[in-house]
């Protein structure tokens, strides 16, 4: 878990302080690129399994609904965030 934290972090100050803004549209391409082939790795774990059709049976309703709340959580505040902090210059949200 730290790692991870700790890999996004430098990545952070890595994209405040050396990273030129020319190489945006490619940081995006090799962003979307790297969630898919995680995407991709993951179906491919849960397909190997050969219980995979059992256990999600004995998941539950419970573990359903805080999946998908999760989700559309996340999606709700990834979108409020774009809106508060990507404001268009001559432009006013409020």
């Amino acid at each position: 878990m730290w790692s991870m934290i700790i890999c996004a972090g430098l990545g952070f100050i890595i994209g405040i302080k050396f990273f030129p803004s020319k190489w945006k549209k490619v940081n995006g391409i090799i962003q979307i690129a790297a969630i898919m082939l995680t995407l991709f790795a993951m179906g491919v774990s849960l397909g190997a399994s050969p219980t995979f059709f059992e256990d999600i049976k004995t998941l539950g309703l419970r573990s359903v609904v805080l999946t998908i709340g999760a989700v559309l959580g996340s999606i709700l505040l990834v979108y409020l965030f774009t809106q508060k902090l990507f404001v268009k210059k001559g432009e006013d949200r409020h």
